[in-house]
């Protein structure tokens, strides 16, 4: 059934046909061949670690006319090959066209690498003590309910990686780092005081920090 290419606000929010999440055999629905994001193996056993911790939360979106997932692509891979589930929920959505299909999916890849991250909000969260209880204060279990790896985890609480600064001294004696970095003014005097007790603990020698 075609649909027009602009919808109204009231065709959005109450097109039941549309918008019903079912739950389907996943073998019925079909990767999109066209899909402008890849997956890898890491990345799929990712999304597989956080399904395993949340569930399912979001259905996929199948163009009905192909029944193509046009969003959702990596998180059925992840459910039906390493997962090895058998159902999946989604939302049938009836574009008038491969064109829109495809570009609907393109848009919903791309929208994804708009946002940014307030890591101030992140270091809240994760130092939350409900958020430390659920993770059975395991970094790695943090992993798997935030996606986040531990060593990113570990920048956003600008701890030293000793492992990895001990490789770097042991290859490298006499190495010798230039750090730039660009800060509001009104943060300087607490990024330098930081930076200072970060590499001083990490035996950092001849630290000149301006």
């Amino acid at each position: 059934m075609a649909t027009k290419v602009a919808k109204s606000e009231t065709q959005h929010l109450l097109d039941e046909n549309d918008m019903k999440p079912m739950l389907v055999d996943i073998n019925s629905v079909l990767q999109w061949k066209n899909n402008t994001n890849t997956h890898d193996k890491k990345s799929l056993e990712k999304l597989a670690a956080g399904i395993k911790k949340h569930g399912q939360w979001r259905p996929a979106v199948v163009w009905r006319g192909d029944r193509q997932i046009r969003i959702g692509n990596g998180m059925h891979l992840a459910m039906r090959d390493i997962l090895g589930y058998k159902k999946i929920w989604v939302i049938y959505k009836d574009f008038q066209n491969a064109a829109e299909a495809d570009l609907a999916g393109t848009f919903d890849n791309k929208a994804g690498e708009w946002s940014e991250r307030d890591e101030d909000k992140l270091r809240d969260l994760f130092a939350r003590e409900d958020v430390i209880a659920l993770s059975g204060q395991s970094r790695k279990q943090l992993e798997e309910f935030s996606g986040f790896t531990e060593a990113e985890i570990r920048g956003i609480f600008l701890e030293p990686d000793f492992d990895r600064i001990e490789k770097i001294g042991a290859d490298n004696v006499d190495l010798l780092s230039t750090i730039k970095i660009t800060c509001k003014p009104t943060d300087k005097k607490e990024i330098v005081e930081t930076l200072s007790q970060w590499f001083g603990a990490s035996g950092f020698e001849g630290l000149e920090i301006k």
